[in-house]
């Protein structure tokens, strides 16, 4: 089985994430790393640039989980800058 370090201070995503890979071969472990998060238009490079920095820093693979709030009535704001 191969383990995969899930950055988020957040248990409840761990787990939720588990549960989907349950049966894949894949465990996750839990690493609660503060990682500065660029300011990006896009989720995906957000969470691309965390997860580089992630696995540079720990020097394994790892997961790590970026979202935003797109309000179609406001063009799509505020986006990945919902936080």
């Amino acid at each position: 089985m191969r383990t995969i370090a899930f950055i988020t201070g957040n248990a409840h995503k761990v787990a939720e994430a588990a549960e989907i890979l349950s049966g894949s071969g894949i465990r996750l472990r839990q690493v609660d790393l503060e990682l500065e998060e660029p300011q990006a238009d896009d989720v995906g490079d957000v969470a691309k640039a965390c997860a580089l920095r992630g696995a540079s820093m720990l020097r394994r693979p790892v997961l790590v989980e970026d979202s935003g709030l797109f309000v179609s009535a406001l063009g799509g704001f505020p986006g990945p800058y919902s936080s």
